[in-house]
């Protein structure tokens, strides 16, 4: 599958860009009063993604619904 150069939306203030090595996250940071604060982002490398997935254990299967 390739990488979506499309922001991948988490929530309303928060959102994730995909690129080749890494996972750019993004938090957008509000004032009470819903004016903007700042934004803060952190790339994280697709070999930790990874990493973190084999640590996994496997997933259960789910039934199919009818």
């Amino acid at each position: 599958m390739a990488a979506s150069r499309m922001p991948q939306d988490i929530s309303r203030t928060d959102w994730y860009y995909e690129y080749p090595t890494y996972l750019l996250l993004v938090h957008e940071v509000k004032h009470a009063d819903g004016s903007h604060f700042r934004t803060d982002s952190i790339k994280i490398p697709w070999r930790m993604i990874e990493t973190s997935r084999k640590r996994r254990p496997p997933q259960k299967k789910r039934a199919k619904s009818r």
